[in-house]
């Protein structure tokens, strides 16, 4: 049982704004899917961690937001130990209430339930639209000391059509018999990609064989699987597309091209959207996106804090 559906949370730098979490996750999702509907590519982790949270898959969560007049004017989820997610803002100076509120949790002040103040966690970094984002780490590095580091700028992509690429091979589903195969794909998919976040690829592979909108689709020759294509964080309308690897031995083919371009022809026969986040620096992964046919829609920023908390 959640209890209340949300508690008020007192604002300490706006008087006509009101920082507020959400024990419900059915609750929250009611109140913040219209805000992150409106750029539903770029908000695709935060839809989908949603939707995880309404089917029962995980728990402990902050999930936050700054409203106005009972609007909300920017979205804020955190599951630790991964990062604080923000959506856009509707007035980029809501990230100054929740800035305080969130300096206040970590000087002592608390929040209920329990499981909230542990999923919320120690404020280490924060990604998501880069206004809002940028504006945060400001505001909380003005009012915390220290400096702010880019982990990544990410492009995002959705596609509404998809080139075939002439690479021999097909696209299957994944399936338990291929789990020692993939445990050993996602674990090295992270180590190279993303060694920053932490991760677990078995617990990863067994959330992806499960279902629930995510699914793991491998490209197959004459020789063997080759490359591995993810698919996770589902929307109303769409799918991210992620966990995209090649093992070094079959790389230069084309395959994860050949891959991603048969996944993203069967989201699109389905009516979905497939949206995608590339490393703005990884031209390797870019041209693989722009060749089966994205475009890019927005972006994203992660940024990480290099400080400790002023006393008083």
């Amino acid at each position: 049982m959640f209890g209340a559906e949300s508690r008020v949370l007192p604002s300490l730098a706006m008087d006509d704004a009101t920082v507020r979490h959400y024990p419900d996750p059915d609750a929250y999702r009611r109140v913040v899917e219209p805000l992150l509907l409106e750029r539903e590519a770029a908000n695709c982790i935060q839809l989908g961690v949603l939707a995880a949270l309404t089917r029962g898959d995980r728990r402990d969560a902050f999930l936050g937001t700054v409203e106005r007049d009972g609007v909300p004017q920017l979205a804020a989820m955190r599951i630790a130990p991964h990062d604080l997610t923000l959506s856009q803002a509707r007035d980029v100076a809501a990230v100054e209430p929740l800035v305080e509120r969130l300096l206040a949790a970590e000087r002592g002040a608390t929040f209920e339930p329990e499981s909230v103040q542990e999923a919320l966690g120690r404020i280490a970094g924060v990604r998501g639209d880069p206004e809002t984002s940028e504006a945060f780490a400001a505001a909380w590095t003005a009012a915390n000391g220290g400096e702010v580091e880019t982990v990544a700028t990410l492009n995002v992509y959705e596609a509404r059509d998809a080139h075939a690429a002439d690479v021999p091979g097909h696209a299957t589903r994944a399936t338990e018999d291929d789990h020692d195969l993939l445990a050993g794909w996602i674990h090295a998919f992270y180590a190279e990609a993303v060694p920053h976040e932490p991760q677990h690829a078995e617990a990863a592979v067994a959330r992806w064989l499960a279902g629930g909108g995510r699914a793991l689709w491998i490209w197959r020759t004459d020789a063997g699987p080759v490359a591995l294509v993810g698919l996770g964080h589902p929307t109303p309308h769409g799918v991210r597309i992620r966990a995209v690897y090649t093992p070094p031995e079959h790389r230069g083919q084309g395959y994860a091209q050949a891959a991603v371009a048969a996944v993203t022809r069967h989201l699109l026969d389905e009516g979905r959207r497939p949206f995608v986040f590339a490393d703005a620096s990884d031209a390797g992964a870019n041209h693989v996106y722009a060749g089966v046919g994205f475009e890019t829609v927005g972006e994203a920023h992660h940024l990480r804090f290099a400080t400790g908390l002023r006393q008083g």
